[in-house]
């Protein structure tokens, strides 16, 4: 006696099962998968050398990293001499839209004075962090405006701030 319960596959069949199949290993594997594509990142800098600029050199370092979304960061970094090792003065997020084409503006460093560094700085999507004085010298900000995530505000989440060093430091 021969068994007639078993039905020939279709081509729509065999695309089904194909397609079910790979769904599921997909959901299954792609846990496992996700940490490490988070541990490949594929980063591109560029970085702009100001130097022997009274004595000092300096790094202004615009990285991109994309792991799963990219992220565009901009350092400011200071030596003193040709072999001095690099300190962070100012890094930022920069802010990138459609208004100003995705383009990075850096920041613009140079003297105000014998012992005061001046950063200028158009704007920024977020700045994380900043140096007020290093080795003597005193370290001032002009930022136009900072974009806080999250901070929406009837102005279109800007908000304009100056932010310079506490009085006594100057």
């Amino acid at each position: 006696m021969t068994d007639d319960s078993e039905v020939p596959l279709t081509p729509l069949r065999k695309a089904l099962v194909v397609a079910a199949s790979c769904l599921i290993l997909g959901l299954v594997f792609f846990p496992l998968i996700l940490p490490l594509l988070i541990l490949v990142r594929a980063c591109t800098a560029e970085t702009t050398t100001i130097s022997n600029l009274s004595g000092y050199n300096l790094y202004i370092v615009d990285e991109t990293c994309a792991v799963i979304a990219t992220q565009e960061t901009v350092n400011v970094s200071i030596s003193k001499g040709r072999r001095g090792q690099r300190v962070l003065l100012f890094a930022y997020v920069p802010d990138l839209n459609y208004k100003n084409g995705y383009t990075v503006y850096l920041p613009s460093v140079r003297f105000s004075g014998p012992r005061t560094l001046r950063i200028s700085l158009d704007e920024a999507s977020e700045v994380y962090f900043q140096r007020h004085d290093w080795d003597g010298l005193s370290i001032e900000y002009e930022i136009g405006f900072v974009r806080h995530p999250g901070s929406e505000e009837a102005d279109g989440g800007r908000r304009t701030r100056t932010v310079t060093p506490p009085s006594g430091q100057d």
